[in-house]
This record gives structure tokens, sequence and C-alpha cells, in this order.
């Protein structure tokens, strides 16, 4: 996955862009523990109530419907 796409300034791009009630879904492959939290950690302060699935290693992110928790 592209650096960039983890940024906040890309993912409050990507809030603003959902419709009223949308949601974005982000899939990431954990390779560094570290990096991985840094990315949970960013997608939580952007996405308030972001709910994570979990599988092996891959982690799906998927944020609250827009609108809420703002």
């Amino acid at each position: 996955m592209p650096g960039f796409v983890t940024t906040p300034r890309f993912l409050r791009q990507c809030r603003e862009g959902l419709s009223p009630g949308g949601r974005l879904a982000l899939n990431c492959i954990e390779v560094d523990k570290y990096q991985w939290e840094e990315v949970r950690r960013i997608s939580a302060d952007v996405f308030p109530g972001c709910q994570i699935i979990s599988k092996d290693d891959s982690r799906i992110l998927i944020s609250a419907p827009s609108g809420w928790g703002r």
C-alpha cells in the first residue's frame, strides 16, 4: 500500500468526500507491528468509532458512518 494512503491528510480528504452516512473500508496488511499501530492511531483520530477486523496479517478498517462521532 502506498505510504500516502495512511497519512492524516489523505484520510481526512477521504472522510470529507464521503456521502452522508457513507463509510470507508481500508484493507491493510500488517508487516510491521509499529507501523500498524501508527496507522491504527491515525485512523482512529480521523475516523472516531472505526472498527477493525483482523484475520491473520490482514487488517480491515471500517469507518463509522460519515457525520457520526464528529
